[in-house]
Formats: structure tokens, sequence, C-alpha cells
């Protein structure tokens, strides 16, 4: 390789490296964290709602069927899907703390500070406040005609 050619590869390492630092700054990996979080543990909480629903529409569906799963064993998986909830959520505040240690994320902070923001706020729903109302309409007529 000439001088060149390694001075060209050079930068386009450090680019490489300054968009991977770019991605892991900031809130916005935190919150990629809570919001995968949050659809987890609703799956979690809807699991044995699903397998009950399994059970009651056996013959309809045909999905546990398909699967070999007779209709006494999905009295099983409704038990386990119960049963593993709070442990669940036991190892999901260990993970979370230790993605706090890890990554620097105070996610606590972040969420008391937004509770913090709801509250002083002077309307509990944006869209009700007037000013935005008057600007959103303005957007609505300037588009309609």
């Amino acid at each position: 390789m000439t001088r060149d050619e390694k001075a060209k590869e050079e930068l386009e390492w450090r680019r490489v490296n300054e968009e991977i630092e770019l991605l892991s700054e900031g809130i916005e990996p935190c919150l990629d964290s809570l919001a995968d979080y949050a659809i987890d543990s609703t799956g979690l909480v809807l699991a044995p709602i699903t397998y009950a629903c399994l059970q009651l529409f056996y013959d309809e569906n045909q999905i546990a069927s398909l699967y070999a799963i007779q209709t006494n064993q999905i009295f099983y998986y409704i038990i386990f899907a119960f049963l593993i909830i709070p442990f669940t959520f036991v190892c999901d505040t260990f993970l979370h703390n230790a993605n706090e240690l890890l990554h620097g994320w105070k996610i606590f902070d972040y969420l008391s500070y937004q509770r913090y923001r709801f509250s002083v706020r002077e309307f509990r729903w944006m869209l009700r406040n007037p000013v935005r109302i008057h600007f959103y309409m303005m957007i609505y007529i300037f588009i309609t005609l």
C-alpha cells in the first residue's frame, strides 16, 4: 500500500468508529432498551392469556394440535407462564442495573425526570394547548388548500 492508500484507509476506519460511538451515546440507546423491555414485559404478561385462548379454541384454530400439544397439556403451559412472571421481573431488575453500570445509563434518574416534567406541564395532553391547536389548524388549512 502506498501512503495515500494507507491514509485513506485510516480515515475510513476513523469515520466508521465515530459512527459507532455516536450510536452508543446519548439517551437513544437507553430508550431503545426501555422500549424493548416494555414489549417483552407485555408479551410475558399476555402469554398466559394466549395459552388460555389456545386451550379454549383448540379445535377452531388447530395451532396447538399442529404442534402435537394436547388439550390437557396446555394447562401446564399456562401454569408455567404464570410462574415465570415474577422471576423474569427480578432478573430484569438485575439486567437493568447491569446496563446502568456497564453503559452509564441513569435509567431511574431519566424516568424520574420525565415524571417530573409531565407533572409540571400546564396541559396534561399537549394537543389541548390552545397555541398548538391554532398551529395545527393552520397547517391543516394550508395542506387542504
